[in-house]
């Protein structure tokens, strides 16, 4: 029988293949939608990059960061910078694990699940949200940045500088850690997947996001 009740969803102006999510909570946890909608594709993808992570690992280390742009850069050379982070980045984590499985430290592997968002500040300069996904038996911690130490923290770095094509000198510039940006996610513990989903669910907002071609605001690793 058909249903009468159920409220239309509302499109997105720009992007009609898109639509808000205005409520507190989505598949009954809480999102940040106190200022403003957010895109519930964008939430689905979310969720799903998540919950495939904790899947694949039950205890996983999940990293808050923003990438920046120098202002040197035309929009054009913005285009594919993210991939070759997520390219980089996945690279220097292979060759880590092997080096730990070698030395013996480790014999954890671990994949990079990644789920990110494209935005632009008030000046119109475009900048990168992204939320990164470990084996915490793999990695529990960033660590701190003093070169030459491998941690996280310069991996993430380095990679980020990579992408841009400068030299890895001066990636404080242009690598933003999030305040208690670190995470610790157990699939036993259903509280820290909501905490985890609660301040990552900011990434989905609408405002500051440009919305021409919806996939070039937004992107996750693949199944």
């Amino acid at each position: 029988m058909e249903s009468h009740h159920l409220k239309p969803k509302k499109r997105h102006q720009e992007n009609p293949k898109l639509t808000l999510h205005t409520e507190a909570t989505y598949r009954a946890f809480p999102v940040m939608a106190k200022d403003g909608p957010l895109i519930t594709e964008f939430l689905e993808r979310l969720y799903d990059t998540i919950n495939r992570a904790l899947t694949e690992y039950a205890r996983v280390f999940a990293i808050r960061i923003d990438l920046r742009i120098p202002v040197i850069m035309a929009e054009p050379q913005v285009n594919h910078v993210i991939s070759r982070f997520i390219d980089s980045l996945k690279a220097k984590i292979a060759h880590d694990r092997k080096q730990a499985m070698k030395q013996r430290h480790s014999n954890h592997d671990s994949s990079l699940r990644y789920f990110w968002t494209k935005e632009y500040s008030e000046d119109g300069r475009p900048h990168y949200h992204v939320l990164l996904l470990l084996n915490r038996d793999a990695y529990n911690t960033l660590g701190h940045y003093h070169p030459p130490a491998k941690n996280m923290y310069t991996r993430i770095q380095e990679a980020w500088m990579s992408a841009l094509g400068l030299s890895s000198d001066g990636g404080e510039m242009f690598v933003h850690f999030s305040e208690n940006g670190q995470y610790h996610v157990s699939r036993a513990d259903f509280a820290s997947f909501a905490e985890l989903f609660h301040r990552a669910s900011y990434l989905c907002k609408v405002r500051s996001k440009r919305y021409g071609d919806y996939s070039h605001s937004f992107g996750s690793s693949r199944h």
